[in-house]
Parts: C-alpha cells; sequence; structure tokens
C-alpha cells in the first residue's frame, strides 16, 4: 500500500506532466494557427499618368518627388494625332485627366493629392501612344506586399480581415490585417499574394522606415480549427500515405 508522500509525489508527478503537455500543446497550437512570410515589403498605392496620342513633350513643370496637388498641371503635349482628331470633332477638350487647346496640345493634370514618381515626360522627348508618363504616389496608401507559401489545408485557413505581425528591420513591431488575398499553385502548394493595410503605416511619411522597399517579416493568423486539428490532420494524411 503506497504510503501520503509517494501518493502526493505521483500526484504531483502528474499534474506536472499534464501541465506541460498542455503548454506544449498550447505552443504548438499557436504555431500551427501562424504563417511566417516568405517574403514581404512596403509598397505605395499611385495614380499612373498615360498619354492615348504619340507627341512630343512641350514643357514640363514637376520634378520627381515633388508634393502636388489634385488639378497641379504636371507637363504638356503636342500631338499631330490629336490636331487631326479635333478637326473631325472625335475628341473631347476636356476629360479631367487633362484639357486640350486647339492647337493638339495636352495639358496634363494631377489626378489627387501626392508626390511625383517615375517621371518620363521631359521637354523635349517624344512619346508613345499608350505610354505612361509618370505617377502620382499616395502616402495615405502604404500597405504591405506579402508572399505565403502554403499547404493546400493552410490556404483553406486564410482569411480577409485576419490579423498579421509585422516586424520591420529595426524589429519594431506593427499591426495590420488582411485587405486581400490572390494565389497561384505550384507542385500542389499554394503561392498567396497577400495585401496588408495597417493603420500605422497609412498615417505615416514614406520615408526612413516605411519607404517603399523596405522589407518586414508578416505573421499571418489563420482561421483557428483548434490546437490539435492540424496535428491530428497531419497523422492522418502520414497514415494515408503509408496505406494504414
Amino acid at each position: 500500500m503506497m504510503s501520503i508522500r509517494t501518493t502526493i509525489k505521483l500526484l504531483t508527478g502528474l499534474v506536472l506532466v499534464l501541465a506541460v503537455t498542455a503548454g506544449s500543446t498550447y505552443l504548438l497550437g499557436n504555431r500551427l494557427a501562424q504563417s511566417t512570410s516568405d517574403s514581404a515589403s512596403i509598397q505605395i498605392g499611385s495614380l499612373e499618368i498615360g498619354t492615348d496620342y504619340p507627341g512630343t513633350v512641350e514643357e514640363t513643370f514637376v520634378t520627381d518627388g515633388e508634393q502636388v496637388s489634385a488639378g497641379q498641371e504636371l507637363f504638356t503635349v503636342s500631338s499631330l494625332a490629336l490636331q487631326r482628331d479635333l478637326r473631325e470633332g472625335t475628341v473631347a477638350t476636356d476629360s479631367g485627366g487633362y484639357t486640350v487647346d486647339e492647337d493638339g496640345t495636352m495639358t496634363f493634370l494631377a489626378p489627387g493629392d501626392g508626390v511625383v514618381s517615375g517621371l518620363t515626360a521631359r521637354a523635349g522627348s517624344f512619346v508613345p501612344a499608350g505610354s505612361v508618363l509618370t505617377a502620382i504616389a499616395q502616402p495615405e496608401t502604404l500597405y504591405v506586399l506579402a508572399q505565403f507559401d502554403l499547404t493546400p489545408r493552410e490556404y483553406a485557413r486564410v482569411e480577409v480581415g485576419a490579423a498579421v505581425g509585422l516586424s520591420l528591420p529595426n524589429a519594431e513591431r506593427l499591426s495590420g490585417v488582411v485587405r486581400s488575398v490572390s494565389v497561384t499553385t505550384n507542385e500542389g502548394r499554394a503561392q498567396a499574394v497577400v495585401v496588408i493595410e495597417s493603420d500605422a503605416l497609412a498615417g505615416s511619411s514614406p520615408d526612413g522606415l516605411f519607404q517603399p522597399g523596405t522589407p518586414v517579416e508578416a505573421s499571418m493568423s489563420l482561421r483557428d480549427e483548434g490546437p490539435l486539428a492540424e496535428v491530428v490532420q497531419s497523422i492522418g494524411d502520414f497514415g494515408r500515405k503509408i496505406g494504414l
């Protein structure tokens, strides 16, 4: 018959085993409920400005990196093709994005407040039809674009609105949420591209660590299916592979 001391030792050991098991299960469940990005970086939304007509840039009023306001003049383009359409009356003289003079000169306007980016409209240069001449980057649209390599089951647990932890190169932590997800499949795995919104980014200037192109690490929460759901599924998958 066991002594009281032996019984207490056994009960204490049992409690410790249960506590360690519960803690390990909790940690494992948390790990399985997260997915870390293969790559991720800060991006910025922008409004592209292009021309439907070929022509010559007559004058440029702004420079790369300049802050502009909606409706501000950016540059002018003179086009013989536009002159022809004006004579035939087949083109509007005010599109909202530019105004047109009678001599076939288009004056392009900023479609919104922002920063001039990628300006290629240089005075004296020829621009073909359909070319993008500049873009207006909008600081309030900073976001994170992340790539995740997922199993089909993990991809099924990705949800729009899910929480995402973001880690900057200086180890600063930000919080975000999944805004959208697109996916391709490669050798049975889901290559997911995830757009992540963060209030901390959206309210910041695009400089320093918050400038476009800054690498970050994104840890995305997957839909919770219970702490042991993924473990049980993995064991089942293994069993089926070996014919059990």
